[in-house]
């Protein structure tokens, strides 16, 4: 029995409280006010790296995380990303849900919903949870039929590769591009026996159809013909942070909002989205802090065969063009070479710090063994021996506050040259 008029606990009126009682009610308060804060386990990842792990709490305006008995704030400018840990793995991604069709967007959202609703900008969007949102075509990358076959996917990828190659522009851009005969939208149609394939101008995306102006004349084609629609590709949009969902859908936009059960994002398509720790694989920030090794041209580039063959370094691939995996993980940005290489790049004095993830490809397996190392105005600052293929890679950071010049090196190791597609991935310049 409580009574708050003499502030006991477990005790009876004119008795003195029992000790166990006593102690078994105070442990049952600490844990209660525990639960107060409990949340979902995430690992944020700062710029320079480091992980800290902890129970989220609060996302805004600063994340706040309790880890032991600590209680951790950081700022949204200084992490890179926010991984739900223990029982959201980030590889893991089901199948999209059922949806009519799939959406891609200029600042690389992706997911699938079906239009409900046009009007003159674009078309209202109702995703499978309900939530709707509004699509402008001017943002709108394409649409895809989730009922597409493999020979119209296929002849949507050979256009989409073709769009990517095509200036970016606005919807006056676009205009201009008709006349100058270049890239305009296009949609693939299935016929009866045959993919059709026609280039023109999309009016609207309807709930049961698309109007299509091809060869002067307005086309009404209705969804169930239509594999997928690619549009003149839109200028590209940066994020601040961009929400990567297990069913392999992501939105991009910015965090409003969020605590111990889920994450509140705002975008170009919804003023309020609401994902569960469940859904979400990743929160990928961008820093204005950040610049990415990729993104940059190097002043110079040294390759020194074993034998004859010649190797040329890779942007955001591995050597044979396939997405950059260390460790069964997969990263969206480094550069790939092959021993003996130097690549050589200006800093100016301009960053503070040097980041990446260093190791072998995954798509070599046991293969490849090399030196790697990292000179700053040509003194080396860090240097590792026996780097192979299958084994761990290596994270690192390193001072390079007023370096005017930055190299990296990829050397023979033990096993000569064979196999050493050696991977700086995520490899990034901070301010």
């Amino acid at each position: 029995m409580t009574r708050t008029g003499d502030q006991t606990i477990g005790r009876r009126a004119g008795r003195p409280a029992n000790p166990m009682r006593l102690a078994i009610g105070c442990l049952l308060l600490a844990t209660a006010a525990a639960a107060s804060h409990a949340g979902v386990e995430v690992e944020i990842t700062r710029l320079d790296g480091q992980r800290v792990r902890g129970e989220i709490t609060q996302l805004v305006p600063m994340i706040v995380l309790h880890t032991g008995g600590d209680r951790v704030s950081l700022s949204w400018p200084d992490v890179l990303s926010v991984r739900p840990v223990g029982g959201h793995a980030a590889d893991t991604q089901p199948a999209a849900p059922e949806a009519p069709l799939r959406f891609q967007l200029g600042d690389g959202s992706r997911f699938c919903g079906r239009i409900s609703a046009a009007n003159a900008a674009g078309c209202e969007i109702t995703l499978p949870t309900g939530q709707t949102g509004q699509v402008n075509l001017i943002d709108l990358a394409g649409v895809v039929s989730s009922a597409a076959g493999a020979e119209a996917l296929a002849k949507l990828s050979e256009i989409q590769q073709q769009a990517n190659a095509a200036p970016s522009g606005s919807a006056a851009g676009r205009d201009e591009r008709d006349r100058g005969g270049q890239f305009n939208d296009v949609a693939v149609v299935s016929g009866a026996d045959e993919v059709l394939v026609l280039r023109g101008t999309v009016r609207a995306l309807e709930p049961g159809r698309a109007l299509f102006e091809w060869n002067g004349r307005d086309v009404r084609l209705p969804w169930s013909r239509v594999a997928g629609i690619v549009l003149a590709r839109p200028a590209p949009s940066a994020a601040a942070c961009t929400a990567r969902l297990r069913d392999g859908s992501a939105f991009a936009g910015r965090i409003i909002g969020g605590s111990a059960t889920g994450a509140v994002l705002q975008s170009s398509v919804f003023d309020r989205l609401e994902l569960g720790w469940g859904e979400i694989v990743e929160l990928a920030c961008r820093s204005e802090r950040i610049v990415l090794l990729s993104a940059l041209r190097p002043v110079r580039y040294e390759f020194v065969p074993f034998f004859d063959k010649r190797w040329e370094y890779a942007v955001d691939r591995t050597l044979t063009g396939q997405p950059i995996r260390l460790a069964g993980r997969e990263y969206a940005s480094g550069v790939t070479m092959h021993s003996r290489a130097t690549l050589v790049y200006a800093l100016d004095g301009g960053f503070r710090q040097f980041a990446a993830v260093v190791g072998i490809a995954d798509e070599v397996g046991a293969r490849g063994c090399v030196m790697a190392r990292v000179l700053c105005d040509q003194q080396p600052v860090w240097e590792a021996r026996g780097l192979r293929g299958g084994g761990p890679p290596q994270e690192i950071a390193i001072d390079v506050a007023g370096a005017s010049e930055l190299s990296l090196e990829i050397d023979y190791d033990e096993d000569l040259d064979l196999g050493d597609h050696a991977c700086w991935a995520f490899a990034r310049l901070i301010r």
